[in-house]
């Protein structure tokens, strides 16, 4: 099974495609690598919600959310998202047509979760993806991605 897995909707299998994706695990990290499918363009009004969860007590516990603009930071090379993005062979610049984009040897960026036995735990990501459109950026779903992972204590 993949590391990155789609969502268990109609609409986000009909997005995009993970199982290409392949976790391989050293002692003291783990590398992915393979390719996202997208099955549609992905457009200029993309917008991108990470939510980050950890499990406490056998339930989920909401860590932090974030939204971002997907295609103002792929173009933009000064992104905050940069150290992330460069993971993806996607495009320059959107919209980028429907196909598939290798992921290159991506792992975790340690300056944005420390790895100690403080953030020791079961997490799961879901990058849920949404159409903005308007000036107030009304939201319509497009798909979802999920991403579990664990960090052990050091």
């Amino acid at each position: 099974m993949s590391p990155i897995y789609t969502c268990d909707d109609e609409q986000s299998k009909e997005y995009v495609d993970a199982s290409r994706v392949q976790l391989a695990r050293f002692d003291d990290f783990a590398v992915m690598n393979g390719f996202l499918e997208f099955k549609k363009s992905f457009e200029p009004s993309t917008l991108l919600e990470v939510v980050l969860e950890k499990e406490a007590s056998g339930r989920l516990e909401i860590m932090m959310t974030h939204e971002l603009q997907a295609c103002k930071e792929i173009s933009d090379p000064g992104s905050d998202y940069a150290t992330w993005i460069e993971f993806f062979g996607l495009p320059s610049e959107c919209p980028f047509e429907a196909g598939l984009y290798p992921i290159h040897n991506l792992t975790a960026d340690t300056s944005d979760m420390p790895i100690n036995s403080a953030n020791a735990g079961a997490y799961q990501a879901t990058i849920n993806m949404y159409k903005c459109e308007g000036d107030d950026c009304e939201k319509s779903f497009i798909c979802c991605l999920k991403l579990d992972f664990c960090i052990e204590p050091i």
